[in-house]
């Protein structure tokens, strides 16, 4: 992998990073300013929908613009300017028809006598109206990250990203005494303006704008079909975790509490080197692709592998070690006892167990985005929807909430296999016996170091000694050490450049 890759990857990695604290604060403001009332519900719960749409579509757009633009550029600068300007046109048009088909559906909604007539209801509707124009501005500014990743503009357009939460925080402190919940549409409103004005003004010194109209026909279908490809099978993606909470549903009191408590501290942790890794994944295979570079393609796929288990498998130690510190510091207070701490940590564990599967099938699912095969993830997004209704039953039924947390590890298992087998049936990446040895060692070197883990007690607590910690930093080293020694050939060129 070359420096490139690292350094894109940095890059991506404190941008995820500021949003992520950006997200918090604005979470953090907004209970400051409003606690658990109602209009703090309904807010969250509009929300949730719109993030869900801007997610579902930026995601998809960034995942079909790359590989189309950077094949472009491969051929000639104008040929890309063309269709990066008609790409800008079809993400102003998604941003400002999009909003406006939301606006007036819910204006539509709040006539119907049954709504109307629900005070609760009818605020929701006109919350929902009030934050849609942020969102569509911070949709504008989503959609066109891959356009100017396809030129190598990373920091500042990802950094554009912080005005919509930013702006909620500063409408939470400011503007909620006098306007309420509509305070916070306020404040998100300039804040993605804000970033909107910036990502245009990075768009115009690009020369991709003024947008334009006119692109060739097979382009405008591929893109059309891809976005259509990507947003379906993502839509099914998102279900699984719906899937998860309403079977804990069933389970006794407060399984649904502890499950999503459990789910957001793992996933936000594996988001942030996901994040970080999927769009220079994307950028690297689009290029390799448009050049016809074979050869990297498979050196880039291969050495990610070989070494993503092992940084998966660091990933669920750190949690297992850190967990018993982590999870009472965030929840431990008020009504959340010590044994809803402990309930917690347990989940989170086993959560943790899912890290070496889903880093390892980052760069799969991005070289198929790269192949422009999206059509490809309705199959394999249905076949995970399987398998996470069956074996959350089934491990539901076995072992309770524990076993429905478990279900998720083997649902990314299957992902990682199935992913495998559709690019190895297409002939795009073949894993080497090195890669899949190396692999197995991981997943193995993990089972021993959680076995040492609970039979030492070397899980991390406020009353542990400093021995303790000593001694779960060696348990890290050793499986640092071991994952060395098994990449060796593979790790021993960059230490060479490095000295």
């Amino acid at each position: 992998m070359s420096n490139g890759f690292f350094s894109s990857s940095i890059k991506f990695f404190g941008a995820t990073v500021l949003i992520t604290l950006a997200n918090l604060a604005r979470d953090i403001s907004i209970a400051a300013a409003f606690g658990t009332a109602a209009a703090a519900d309904r807010f969250f719960l509009v929300a949730t929908l719109l993030i869900f749409i801007l997610t579902v579509l930026a995601g998809a757009t960034r995942s079909v613009y790359i590989p189309v633009l950077l094949q472009a550029l491969s051929r000639s600068r104008e040929e890309f300017d063309v269709i990066s300007r008609r790409l800008v046109s079809i993400n102003i048009r998604g941003a400002v028809f999009g909003g406006l088909a939301v606006c007036i559906a819910a204006a539509a909604l709040s006539l119907i006598p049954a709504i109307s007539t629900s005070p609760a209801l009818d605020e929701s509707i006109s919350i929902l109206i009030a934050i849609t124009p942020m969102y569509a501005l911070a949709a504008f500014v989503d959609m066109n990250q891959a356009t100017l990743q396809a030129r190598d503009r990373i920091l500042m357009p990802n950094f554009a990203r912080l005005g919509l939460p930013l702006g909620i925080v500063v409408g939470a402190w400011i503007a909620a005494d006098s306007l309420g919940i509509y305070g916070l549409a306020i404040g998100g409103l300039v804040g993605s303006g804000v970033a909107a004005i910036i990502i245009g003004e990075i768009l115009r010194r690009e020369r991709m704008l003024p947008p334009s109209v006119r692109l060739q026909h097979e382009v405008m279908l591929a893109v059309r079909n891809g976005v259509l490809a990507l947003t379906l099978s993502s839509s099914i993606a998102y279900i699984n975790p719906v899937i998860s909470t309403w079977m804990a549903g069933f389970l006794e009191a407060g399984a649904v509490s502890i499950l999503g408590y459990a789910n957001r501290l793992t996933v936000g942790l594996a988001a942030l080197l996901v994040s970080s890794f999927t769009p220079v994944f994307l950028h690297h295979f689009s290029r390799h692709i448009a050049d016809k570079n074979t050869g990297a393609i498979r050196s880039l796929y291969t050495n990610f592998f070989a070494g993503a288990p092992w940084l998966g498998v660091l990933m669920t130690l750190a949690t297992w070690l850190l967990s018993g510190l982590i999870a009472p510091f965030l929840y431990q207070r008020g009504h959340f006892t010590a044994a809803d701490t402990r309930a917690v940590v347990s989940i989170i564990d086993i959560y943790a167990l899912q890290f070496p599967f889903f880093l390892a099938s980052t760069p799969s699912f991005t070289l198929i985005s790269a192949l422009s095969k999206n059509y490809a993830f309705i199959g394999l997004n249905l076949i995970l929807l399987a398998t996470n209704f069956v074996g959350g039953f089934a491990l539901m039924h076995a072992y309770g909430l524990e076993g429905l947390a478990f279900s998720t590890t083997v649902v990314y298992a299957v992902s990682l296999l199935s992913l495998n087998v559709y690019l190895w049936k297409e002939g795009t990446a073949k894993l080497d016996s090195s890669s899949l040895i190396s692999g197995a060692a991981a997943i193995l070197s993990m089972a021993l170091a959680i076995f040492v883990i609970q039979r030492f007690e070397l899980k991390l607590t406020s009353a542990s000694a400093p021995i303790v910690y000593v001694q779960a930093l060696l348990l890290l080293a050793a499986v640092v050490l071991a994952g060395a020694a098994i990449n060796w050939q593979r790790v021993a060129p960059y230490l060479k450049r490095t000295v």
